[in-house]
């Protein structure tokens, strides 16, 4: 796994301020939630996590146990369920693994399954792969010769990020699908053929269970690695089109099919929990096409930024955006993908900038449990529920996440003109940005 090690043993910042003061952050955020939910009983941590309203809470791990009621069988797509083939083979195997009547408990009992042994401990055991994984992936790609002891710490500190938590509660298969594009992420550049071949394969693997993933195959273009970025791009078609045919030979087209539909009817920003430019622009009273063409064309600009910008954490952090800012799954959870910038970014050895501080309180405010300070004294929060015509606020997280997100793809737009700008004024040509280089068009794979 020594290949897998991106800092080096002798690097200079290995104690760099912003992973001290991550550790700072991060520790008053969590050792304030936990104080405070034994000080209310456990209140404010169901505040934080689970939200304050009954009928969200009941709903723990149900986008699991739904997905292996759905697709215990392979009529999966007359459900009405949008899980990709692949998400749909996947949790089929995984419902061999229990009892026919509890993998195909009928919707009206689905509840039942929060309390079924089996389902519990298959759900625990899938989670906790996927979780140690991502753990495992972060400290290798981390630790030096002399740093297994902060990587471990930070690889540990991120299983704690709020978006994390609020995609296991759900029990959303984002999580394996983010789990593997992290691997792509880190590695794809190894200096060891394997590692970078099971990188793609792995992310093909990831992008095929949620489809959108494959935004981050634009990191290989962009790099002009086109050998490579063709090979990743026909393992993925081959991952999400071949197991469609189990599904009478259709299940493709059903799966687009049920998409259109679910698109047709819901997330259009009436929750808390849609991050995406439609939501904002919904929350401020904008129609659905004013929405759209809004997320078309921030979608559009962050993909034309990929090219420009100068770091691979900014790369990485537009590439984010584009997966959060898609109208179907601009959940919160779907902020996950935000760890794998943080993470480039808090280990990037160049020089930080006084203006990287921004990114920082950027990166916190996305990924880290802001506790309940207001739960104590409810009517300090009152112009805020004003404000959103609301009579409550399930948590900070999910107040601030839209306007966070869309302030965060500002900033990086922004950064990146500027540093397009000077590149250009120092005499770097256009061309190099955006065409490949006549000699370097065989590109190792």
């Amino acid at each position: 796994m020594r290949d897998m090690k991106r800092i080096g043993a002798g690097k200079k910042d290995r104690e760099s301020v912003f992973i001290l003061a991550f550790f700072i952050v991060f520790g008053l955020c969590l050792a304030s939630m936990l104080v405070m939910a034994l000080i209310t009983r456990g209140a404010t941590f169901t505040q934080t996590l689970f939200h304050a309203d009954d009928s969200v809470h009941k709903d723990f791990f149900m986008d699991f146990f739904n997905s292996i009621r759905d697709a215990s069988d392979f009529d999966v797509y007359s459900k009405g369920a949008t899980l990709t083939p692949l998400a749909s083979l996947l949790f089929h195997l995984l419902s061999r693994m229990m009892s026919p009547d509890v993998a195909a408990t009928p919707f009206a009992k689905r509840y039942s399954m929060q309390s079924n042994q089996q389902a519990i401990v298959l759900y625990f055991v899938f989670m906790l792969i996927c979780i140690i994984s991502l753990s495992f992936i972060i400290k290798n790609y981390l630790q030096g010769e002399k740093n297994k002891a902060l990587a471990t710490v930070l690889s540990f500190g991120f299983i704690f990020i709020y978006p994390l938590f609020y995609a296991v509660e759900r029990g959303n298969i984002i999580v394996p699908a983010m789990v593997c594009t992290a691997f792509f992420a880190f590695f794809n550049d190894s200096k060891s053929a394997a590692i970078r071949n099971l990188s793609y394969i792995v992310f093909a693997f990831g992008a095929a269970l949620k489809f959108y993933p494959i935004v981050f195959l634009l990191l290989l273009v962009q790099q002009k690695r086109y050998k490579a970025a063709l090979k990743t791009l026909i393992y993925f078609l081959v991952l999400f089109i071949l197991p469609g045919f189990l599904y009478h030979g259709v299940g493709l087209l059903d799966y687009f099919k049920n998409l259109a539909a679910y698109a047709a009817e819901n997330k259009w920003g009436q929750s808390f929990s849609i991050v995406s430019i439609t939501g904002l622009v919904t929350q401020l009273g904008g129609g659905k096409t004013v929405a759209v063409i809004a997320e078309i064309v921030t979608c559009l600009i962050a993909a034309f930024m990929v090219f420009l910008a100068p770091k691979k954490w900014q790369k990485l952090a537009l590439l984010a955006y584009i997966a959060v800012n898609l109208r179907l799954v601009a959940s919160v959870y779907s902020l996950v993908f935000f760890i794998i910038p943080f993470v480039v970014f808090l280990s990037a050895d160049n020089k930080k900038r006084t203006f990287d501080w921004g990114y920082f309180v950027l990166f916190c405010l996305l990924l880290l449990p802001l506790p309940c300070f207001w739960y104590f004294k409810p009517a300090t929060m009152d112009w805020l529920f004003r404000l959103l015509n609301r009579t409550s606020v399930p948590n900070l997280n999910l107040v601030i996440m839209t306007p966070v997100v869309q302030l965060t793809f500002l900033v990086l737009c922004f950064d990146c003109v500027i540093n397009f700008a000077a590149a250009l004024k120092s005499g770097k040509s256009l061309r190099s940005f955006f065409l490949p280089d006549r000699k370097n068009l065989a590109v190792s794979a």
